[in-house]
C-alpha cells in the first residue's frame, strides 16, 4: 500500500518545554521528602551491603505504583549510591529480594531495641539466633 507523505499547511507550534514533574507529584514530594531524609539518617548504614553509609532513599515499588509507595515508609530502603544503582536492575533485584533486605533490617533494629531495653549488650541476642526461629 503506497502512502502519501503528510503535508502540513501550517508548521507545528513550539510551546513551553514539558515539565519534568507534575504539580501533584511535586506537592507529594514536598510532603514526603522530609520523612525520607529522616529515614535515611535513621538507617545510617546501607540496607543492602551493610557497609557503606546510607545516602539515598529507594522505593521498592516501581512504575505506576511508585507514587503510592512514596506514602508508605515500610516500602522504602536506605541505600548507598553504589547499591542504589545496582538495585535498579530488576533482573538481579526483584521486589521480593528488596523486601527481604527491608525485613532483615527491621529484624536487626528490633533486636537492637530489645537488647537496649533489657539493659544488655548490643550483641547479647543476635540476628542469627532469631533467624533460627523463623
Amino acid at each position: 500500500m503506497k502512502r502519501t507523505p503528510l503535508k502540513r499547511k501550517t508548521p507545528l507550534k513550539r510551546g513551553k518545554a514539558l515539565r519534568k514533574e507534575s504539580e501533584r507529584r511535586a506537592l507529594l514530594r514536598a510532603v514526603v521528602n522530609p520523612g525520607r531524609k529522616g529515614f535515611v539518617l535513621l538507617a545510617e548504614v546501607c540496607m543492602v551491603c551493610k557497609q557503606a553509609g546510607a545516602t539515598d532513599p529507594h522505593e521498592i515499588c516501581r512504575g505506576s505504583s511508585r507514587e503510592e509507595c512514596l506514602k508508605h515508609p515500610r516500602l522504602w530502603l536506605a541505600l548507598c549510591r553504589r547499591c542504589h544503582d545496582a538495585v535498579g536492575d530488576y533482573s538481579l533485584w526483584p521486589i521480593e529480594r528488596q523486601i527481604a533486605c527491608r525485613i532483615e533490617w527491621e529484624t536487626r533494629q528490633t533486636i537492637f531495641e530489645a537488647n537496649d531495653i533489657r539493659g544488655r549488650a548490643q550483641t547479647a541476642m543476635t540476628y542469627e539466633e532469631v533467624k533460627r526461629h523463623l
